[in-house]
C-alpha cells in the first residue's frame, strides 16, 4: 500500500498547491500527465483519491472561514414589505420600526403649546383623527396614543391608507386639565358653517382652528375621525350621510347608539363643520367616560383601524363573527331614530 503522510496544515496546504497545479498544466500539457503523477508520489502527495479527499477537506475549511467572517445582519438592497391586515391584535414576524416613536411637534395653540402630529402610510384612503377637541379628555388620549404606537409598529391594514393624527385640538386643555384653550375659549365653538376654499391665514379664525383647517387643506382627507369620551355608560358612534352604513356596523358590534349627523350638532363644532360640507366624511367616536377600567385600545382598537380604511367589508365581517350576537335591527335602523 502507498504511504501517505497524515494530515497537517503544512501538508494539506502543499497538496492543495499541488492539486491547483495540475489541473493548471495538465489543461493545456496533457503530455506531461504522467510527469506530474510521479512528482505527486515522490513528493508525499500520496494516491489521487488521497488528494482528491484533502481538496475537499481544505475547500470545506475555505467555506467555514469565510462564513465566519461574513457580519450578523444581512444586508438587503430593498426594504422588506409587511403585509398588511385590520386587527389590533399583535403578529408574528413584524418588522420593528427603525425609529423610536415621537410625536412631530408643529404649529402653535393660543397658549403657546404645540400641537402633537404623526402621519403614517403613503396611499390611498386618506384620513384625518383627532384626539378629543375639548384636550382634558385622558381616556380618548389614551387610545390616540395607542392607535399611534400602533401605526408606528406597523400592525397590520389591509389595503392602502394614508392617516394624520393630531393627539389633541387643545393642548393648553390637555396640560392645564381644563377642557378651554389658554384664552378660555372652548375650542369646539369656532370653527366654520362649511370647510373654506380659499386661504384660513385670516385672523378670524383662533390658532387652533386655523391648525386643523391648514391640515385638512393639506391632507384633503377622505374622512375625518374625531375620539372623545361622553358621560354616559353607553356610548355613540355619530356619523354624516357619507359614512352612515359603517358607523350602524361599528355600533352594532360596541353596543353604542349611533346618530345622524349633523342632527343637533352644535354651532361652530367640528361636526357640523364637516357634516355640512362637501366631499368628505365625518365619524365622531364618543367612548364612555364611566368606565375607567376598560383597556381602551382592547375595547375599540379595532374598530378605529378599521375607520382608516375605505370598504374592509370582509374584515368587518369576520369581527362580526367573533361576537356571541348581533342584531341585524339594529345595524340596519335608522340612525336618526335610534
Amino acid at each position: 500500500m502507498m504511504w501517505s503522510p497524515p494530515l497537517t496544515r503544512t501538508n494539506l496546504q502543499h497538496r492543495v498547491r499541488c492539486r491547483q497545479s495540475l489541473f493548471q498544466n495538465c489543461l493545456f500539457r496533457p503530455a506531461l500527465l504522467f510527469v506530474w503523477a510521479t512528482c505527486f508520489a515522490a513528493l508525499g502527495c500520496g494516491s489521487l483519491n488521497s488528494v482528491r479527499q484533502s481538496v475537499e477537506v481544505a475547500r470545506s475549511v475555505a467555506i467555514e472561514s469565510h462564513a465566519a467572517s461574513l457580519p450578523d445582519v444581512p444586508v438587503f438592497d430593498q426594504e422588506a414589505t409587511v403585509a398588511r391586515v385590520a386587527t389590533s391584535k399583535p403578529a408574528a414576524g413584524l418588522i420593528a420600526a427603525v425609529k423610536p416613536f415621537r410625536w412631530e411637534l408643529v404649529g402653535e395653540s393660543a397658549g403657546r403649546q404645540k400641537f402633537q402630529r404623526y402621519t403614517a402610510g403613503k396611499d390611498g384612503f386618506r384620513s384625518v383623527v383627532i384626539g378629543s377637541v375639548g384636550g382634558n379628555d385622558p381616556a380618548a388620549i389614551r387610545l390616540i396614543d395607542e392607535l399611534a404606537m400602533n401605526l408606528h409598529q406597523q400592525d397590520l391594514i389591509v389595503g392602502g391608507f394614508h392617516c394624520t393624527i393630531v393627539r389633541t385640538l387643545n393642548p393648553d386643555g390637555h396640560k392645564s386639565g381644563q377642557f378651554v384653550n389658554g384664552r378660555q375659549e372652548y375650542v369646539n365653538n369656532f370653527f366654520p358653517n362649511r370647510l373654506p376654499s380659499g386661504s384660513v391665514e385670516s385672523s378670524e379664525f383662533i390658532p387652533e382652528v386655523k391648525f386643523a383647517l391648514k391640515q385638512f387643506q393639506e391632507d384633503q382627507p377622505q374622512r375625518i375621525v374625531h375620539i372623545r369620551t361622553i358621560k354616559s355608560s353607553r356610548g355613540i358612534i355619530a356619523a354624516s350621510s357619507g359614512a352612515q352604513r359603517l358607523a350602524a356596523e361599528m355600533a352594532d358590534w360596541l353596543q353604542f347608539d349611533v346618530k345622524l349627523l349633523p342632527g343637533t350638532a352644535a354651532e361652530g363644532s367640528l361636526e357640523r363643520m364637516i357634516s355640512s360640507s362637501a366631499g368628505v366624511e365625518m365619524v365622531t367616536v364618543a367612548i364612555p367616560e364611566l368606565n375607567q377600567t376598560t383597556d381602551v385600545w382592547a375595547a375599540y382598537g379595532d374598530t378605529i383601524l378599521n375607520l382608516l380604511l375605505a370598504d374592509d367589508f370582509q374584515t368587518r365581517e369576520l369581527a362580526r363573527r367573533r361576537r356571541n350576537s348581533s342584531s341585524a335591527d339594529a345595524r340596519y335602523r335608522d340612525p336618526a331614530n335610534p
